[in-house]
């Protein structure tokens, strides 16, 4: 396709009694406007319900690493179509904050279950390789 090949675009004014154009405005939404749906942009948007306590993009002096594990593809591609699906209401700013976010919420039921809620001691020393026996 060529520029000469694009349909071409009328130039001319609209009719007289046509409405005059105006700055764009966010609809009436049962009469209340955009702005009092979603708060002045001065506010902070409230955080959603159910988060963990700690949240993972937290800023923190820990250094990042990085993890290798086994999942099935059926829970991966499960777990993607909630982050593309969510990401922008649960402010997930990658698929690493996401997956943080779960690990934690895991890791705080257990201590709660398993340790009074208090957290367990942390450590470097590897884990165990391969499967426990009797599982």
């Amino acid at each position: 396709m060529t520029l000469l090949d694009l349909p071409t675009v009328s130039t001319e004014t609209p009719a007289e009694d046509a409405p005059p154009a105006t700055e764009a405005q966010a609809p009436d939404i049962a009469g209340e406007t955009a702005a009092e749906l979603t708060g002045s942009r001065d506010e902070p948007l409230p955080e959603p319900a159910g988060r963990p306590n700690a949240i993972a993009g937290a800023l923190t002096t820990d250094r990042r690493t990085s993890v290798t594990f086994y999942l099935s593809e059926t829970l991966r591609n499960r777990a993607r179509a909630a982050y593309r699906s969510t990401s922008f209401e649960e402010r997930d700013s990658s698929w690493s904050e996401m997956l943080n976010k779960a690990l934690i919420a895991e890791v705080e039921r257990r201590e709660a279950e398993y340790n009074r809620g208090e957290e367990y001691a942390a450590s470097d020393a590897p884990l165990t390789p391969g499967r426990p026996i009797g599982y």
